[in-house]
């Protein structure tokens, strides 16, 4: 049986724009592709962002940088009063998105097993330290975590750890990858120029060597966007068979590329 990692972004399955709003149909079909995966004899692990569930309130408290001295002199109404307090509920806001995906599994038939990285990482960014063989388990249950505040060393103390980076981590250590699949939320995959613009195209192939256009919505995004998405994509190329950005918002194709069909999206190379 082989193994398929898929990352759904968290622009993909949450309203950006809202804060703590998820897009349930789009979820209903990201459930069932997940599903069709399974049934074609695939072993799936699942990594998914925080879209709106993480990302404003950890740019908010500046939680990606850890624990900062003196006062902060942040006006919000969100009830927090310091960056413990901010830590404690973008844990929850993602344990209640990860709720609903995996309620939406659920409706699909596919049992789940969660691993929180709260629970097994420390540190943040590709070299993270932390057993990804806890979701190395073949059997029937998908393998689901997600992008979460975890514990650093030294004066940090805490830190934003990325999915794109737990997504390139469990495809390059785990047993049997055959697949990695970026599912994206407003986009194909990547472009020749940014996209939006007139005449932008599809690459239907990049590898670390070739230019690309994207935006990174500096203002909501805190873990790098599509550049880190790339940059990680590139590196999992070097030894997965095959890593596909592909739009999130046709499920099939999710489907295609984990079964090693030629959908359309970008294949990245090494």
């Amino acid at each position: 049986m082989g193994r398929v990692v898929v990352k759904l972004g968290g622009g993909l399955i949450t309203d950006k724009s809202r804060l703590c709003t998820v897009l349930p149909d789009r979820l209903t079909g990201l459930a069932n592709a997940i599903a069709a995966i399974q049934e074609a004899g695939k072993q799936v692990v699942l990594v998914h962002g925080a879209g709106s569930f993480g990302h404003l309130r950890a740019r908010e408290w500046n939680l990606v940088d850890g624990r900062q001295s003196g006062p902060l002199n942040i006006e919000t109404t969100d009830g927090c009063s310091s960056q413990d307090e901010a830590v404690d509920l973008v844990r929850s806001e993602m344990d209640t998105l990860n709720g609903h995906v995996t309620a939406a599994l659920a409706e699909a038939g596919v049992g789940c097993s969660i691993h929180p990285p709260r629970e097994w990482v420390e540190g943040t960014g590709p070299s993270f330290t932390g057993n990804v063989q806890l979701l190395a388990s073949d059997g029937e249950d998908v393998q689901v975590t997600y992008g979460d505040v975890v514990a650093v060393s030294g004066g940090r103390e805490f830190g934003i750890l990325s999915g794109d980076d737990l997504a390139f981590r469990l495809a390059t250590e785990l047993p049997d990858v055959e697949a990695l699949v970026f599912a994206l939320g407003d986009v194909e995959g990547l472009m020749d120029v940014t996209p939006g613009s007139d005449g932008v195209s599809l690459l239907t192939e990049w590898s670390s060597s070739d230019s690309f256009e994207g935006h990174h919505e500096k203002s909501i995004d805190v873990t790098g966007g599509i550049f880190l998405k790339a940059a990680r994509a590139a590196g999992a190329a070097a030894t997965v068979p095959a890593v596909w950005f592909v739009d999130g918002r046709h499920p099939d194709r999710i489907v295609a590329a984990a079964c090693g069909e030629q959908p359309i999206g970008t294949r990245i190379r090494s």
